[in-house]
C-alpha cells in the first residue's frame, strides 16, 4: 500500500493548517445569518472560501464549544444554524491528541 507524504501528515497533526481559516470563514458566514443559517450546499458550492469538506470544519467548531444545531433539508442537503455563541471557544484537538499529561507523577 502507498502512503503519501500529505496522509502521513494528516495522521501525525489533524486538518492541515488552512481549514483554520475555512472554519473562521463558516463560523463569520454562521454569525452573520443567525437564525437564517446556511444550508450545506451552499458551503460546498464555494470551496475555495470554505473548503472541500466544510461539515468537517462544522464538525471542529463544535469541538471547539461553538453550539451549531442541524437539520435536513429535502433530500440531500443540510440545514446549520450557530444557536448560542461561545464565550470561550477551545482549541481543536489534533488526531490522536490526550489531555494526558507528557510525563505522570511517579512514586516509590
Amino acid at each position: 500500500m502507498k502512503t503519501y507524504q500529505s496522509e502521513s501528515w494528516r495522521s501525525r497533526h489533524g486538518a492541515p493548517p488552512r481549514t483554520k481559516s475555512h472554519r473562521e470563514r463558516i463560523l463569520t458566514l454562521l454569525r452573520e445569518r443567525g437564525p437564517r443559517g446556511v444550508l450545506a450546499s451552499e458551503l460546498y458550492d464555494q470551496p475555495a472560501i470554505y473548503g472541500r469538506s466544510p461539515r468537517n470544519r462544522v464538525s471542529e467548531l463544535r469541538k471547539m464549544g461553538f453550539d451549531i444545531r442541524g437539520q435536513a433539508r429535502g433530500a440531500s442537503d443540510w440545514f446549520y444554524w450557530l444557536s448560542t455563541e461561545t464565550r470561550a471557544p477551545q482549541k481543536p484537538r489534533s488526531a490522536g491528541s490526550t489531555d494526558l499529561p507528557l510525563f505522570g507523577e511517579f512514586q516509590l
